[in-house]
C-alpha cells in the first residue's frame, strides 16, 4: 500500500515539472514574438513640404520602434514588396480607404499599420495618425489620435509628433513621464526626509539612554568611592590604634628593664659589637645602541599606455582610409543622467572607470566606406565627406572586417559606456556633446535644413570629436537593456551579455533636443536601417 502512494506521489510531482516547464516555454515563446508594424510616410497637407511630413515620419517610426512591443519594417522593407503606386495610394488613403489599408497591410505581411497626415493652417499645424489591424474579419482602425500645435518652434513640433505617436499606442508621453517621474522624486525625497527624521529621532533617543547610563554609572562610582573612603577610614584607624598598643608595650617592657638593671650587682660595662661596615655597588646602564633606518625614498611617475617602447600619440590617421583617430585618456565618470532630464532607462546614475582608447575624429564618411567595401548606402549622396547613413549593424560589421584585413588593426564599434565618456569629453557635466548649446554642437531637426551635413562644421567636444550630438545617430557594440545602469559593473562595461536590439547613441538631423542629449539612449535591431542612421569606430590602444 505505501508503494502504491509513494508511486502516485512521484507520479503527481513529475507532472507539475513537466507543466512548469511547459508553461515557461510558452511564456518564453510568447515574450520573444513581436508583430509586425509599419509605418507610412505621413500626407503633407495644406502647404506642408513633402520633406518636412518625411522628416516628421521619420520620429514616428522612431518613437514606436523605441517602445520595443513591435517589429518596425522600415521603408526599405515596405519598398522591396510594394510598389512606388501602392506606396503613394496607401499615403493618400483618408478615413474611407481604410479597407485598402488593411488589404495593403496584409499584402506587405504586417499586422499593424499606422498611417496619417501633417496639416497646417496659419500657424497651426495638425498631426492627425490612426493605427489599423490587418487581422480578422473586423479588421480595420483600432485608434486615432489628433493633436494641434499653435504657433510652435519645430522642436516643439517634434515633441506634439512623439506625443501623438506615444498616444496611438497607449504609451505615456513625454509630459506624463515627467509628472510621473516627479511624483517618485517626491516620494522619493519625502521617504528619505521620514527617514531622516526617524533617524534623528532615534540618535536622540540613543542619546537620551547614553545620558541616562553615564549618569547611572557615574553616582555607582561615586557610591564605590564613599565605600572604598570609609573601608580606607576603618582600616586607618586599626592601624593606628594598633601601633599606639604596640607603642605602650614597648615603654612598659623599657621600664622593667630598667628596673632590673638597677638591682644587678655587676658593673661591667659590655662594649656593644660594631656594626659591619655596609658598601653599597652601584650596577653600570647599558648603553643604548639603537640606530634609526632611514626608508628609501623612491620617486614613480605615470607615463601612460605604452606601445612599442613609446608614448602613445594624441592623434593618428590610419593610412588606407584617412580616417582621423583622437586619444581619449583612461579615467571615471558619473554615466547617466545627471541633470535629472532623461528617460527611466538612463537611471540610475553610477560611476563607471574606462580605459584608454583612440575614437574616430568624425562619423565615418560616405567616401571612406566606399574606399573599403566599393558601396555607398546612403540616400544623401551628396559628397564623400558626408557621413554615410543607412548603414545596419550587420553593413558594419563587415565593414569593420574588410578595413581590419587591409590594416591589421583591430577597429570596433565603440561600447555605449565609451561612447558617453567620450561625448561628455571624458565626464563632464555637458548636456550635448562639446557644450550646453545645442545650435553650437549638432546638426538636429531645428537647423538641419531636413539632411545630413559635411562632418566637422559644428563645435567639437574637448578632446576634439565632432557631431556626436547631430548629423547621424551611432551604432554601439552593445546589447540593449533597459535595466542594465541599475547592475552595470564599474570597470569597462560592454552592455548586457544578450538582447534583440543593438545600443544606438546620438542626436541626428530628424530628431529633436531631447534625442540629442549626451546621456539619451536608444536601440534598434541589427537589421535595422534608417536614413539618419551611421556609425564612428574606436581602437583599443593595444593596438594602434
Amino acid at each position: 500500500m505505501n508503494q502504491k502512494i509513494r508511486m502516485v506521489v512521484i507520479l503527481l510531482f513529475s507532472f507539475l515539472i513537466i507543466e512548469s516547464f511547459l508553461c515557461n516555454l510558452i511564456q518564453a515563446a510568447e515574450k520573444k514574438a513581436k508583430e509586425r508594424l509599419a509605418v507610412l510616410e505621413l500626407n503633407a497637407k495644406h502647404g506642408v513640404e513633402k520633406s518636412f511630413a518625411e522628416a516628421l515620419s521619420v520620429i514616428v517610426r522612431d518613437k514606436l520602434h523605441s517602445f520595443g512591443d513591435y517589429q518596425v519594417m522600415s521603408q526599405e522593407d515596405i519598398k522591396a514588396v510594394a510598389s512606388r503606386e501602392q506606396i503613394i495610394q496607401a499615403i493618400g488613403a483618408d478615413e474611407e480607404g481604410s479597407k485598402y489599408l488593411v488589404d495593403f497591410g496584409r499584402a506587405i505581411g504586417t499586422r499593424f499599420m499606422v498611417a496619417g497626415d501633417i496639416s497646417k493652417l496659419g500657424t497651426t499645424y495638425t498631426v492627425s495618425l490612426r493605427m489599423l489591424d490587418t487581422k480578422g474579419a473586423e479588421a480595420g482602425v483600432t485608434n486615432r489620435v489628433n493633436e494641434s500645435c499653435s504657433k510652435c518652434a519645430e522642436d516643439e513640433l517634434i515633441v506634439t509628433v512623439q506625443n501623438v505617436a506615444a498616444k496611438l499606442v497607449g504609451k505615456p508621453t513625454l509630459a506624463a513621464a515627467k509628472k510621473a517621474e516627479e511624483e517618485a522624486k517626491k516620494l522619493t525625497e519625502e521617504k528619505k526626509k521620514a527617514e531622516e527624521l526617524e533617524k534623528q529621532r532615534l540618535a536622540e533617543e540613543r542619546r537620551k539612554i547614553g545620558e541616562a547610563e553615564k549618569q547611572r554609572v557615574a553616582a555607582e562610582i561615586e557610591k564605590l568611592n564613599q565605600e572604598k573612603k570609609q573601608i580606607l577610614a576603618v582600616a586607618e584607624q586599626k592601624r593606628i590604634a594598633e601601633l599606639l598598643r604596640k607603642e605602650d608595650e614597648s615603654t612598659l617592657r623599657i621600664a622593667n628593664d630598667k628596673e632590673k638593671q638597677g638591682s644587678m650587682s655587676s658593673t661591667s660595662i659590655v662594649k656593644p659589637a660594631t656594626a659591619p661596615e655596609v658598601r653599597g655597588s652601584t650596577s653600570t646602564a647599558a648603553k643604548k645602541a639603537e640606530e634609526e633606518k632611514v626608508a628609501d625614498q623612491r620617486i614613480t611617475s605615470t607615463v601612460g599606455p605604452v606601445v612599442g617602447g613609446s608614448s602613445l600619440v594624441k592623434t593618428f590617421s590610419d593610412p588606407k582610409t584617412g580616417m582621423e583617430f583622437v586619444l581619449l585618456p583612461s579615467g571615471c565618470f558619473l554615466m547617466g543622467d545627471t541633470f535629472g532630464d532623461g528617460d527611466l532607462d538612463e537611471k540610475p546614475v553610477h560611476e563607471v572607470c574606462i580605459d584608454a582608447f583612440y575614437m574616430g575624429k568624425y562619423e565615418v564618411t560616405q567616401g571612406q566606406y566606399q574606399t573599403v567595401t566599393g558601396n555607398n548606402l546612403s540616400k544623401f549622396q551628396k559628397g564623400d565627406n558626408y557621413p554615410v547613413e543607412k548603414a545596419s549593424w550587420n553593413d558594419v560589421q563587415s565593414f569593420i572586417r574588410s578595413l581590419n584585413g587591409k590594416s591589421g588593426r583591430k577597429y570596433r564599434l565603440p561600447t555605449e559606456a565609451e561612447w558617453e565618456y567620450a561625448a561628455r569629453s571624458g565626464g563632464r557635466s555637458e548636456k550635448y556633446a562639446g557644450g550646453n548649446d545645442i545650435d553650437a554642437v549638432a546638426w538636429y531637426s531645428r537647423n538641419s535644413g531636413a539632411s545630413t551635413n559635411p562632418v566637422g562644421q559644428k563645435q567639437p567636444t574637448g578632446p576634439g570629436l565632432y557631431d556626436m550630438s547631430g548629423n547621424v545617430r551611432e551604432w554601439c557594440g552593445d546589447w540593449y537593456d533597459s535595466g542594465y545602469y541599475g547592475n552595470s559593473p564599474r570597470n569597462n562595461p560592454e552592455g548586457s551579455s544578450s538582447g534583440s536590439d543593438r545600443v544606438v547613441r546620438g542626436g541626428s538631423w530628424g530628431g529633436g533636443a531631447v534625442d540629442a542629449r549626451a546621456t539619451s539612449r536608444f536601440a534598434a535591431a541589427p537589421g535595422f536601417v534608417n536614413v539618419d542612421l551611421g556609425f564612428r569606430l574606436v581602437l583599443p590602444v593595444q593596438h594602434p
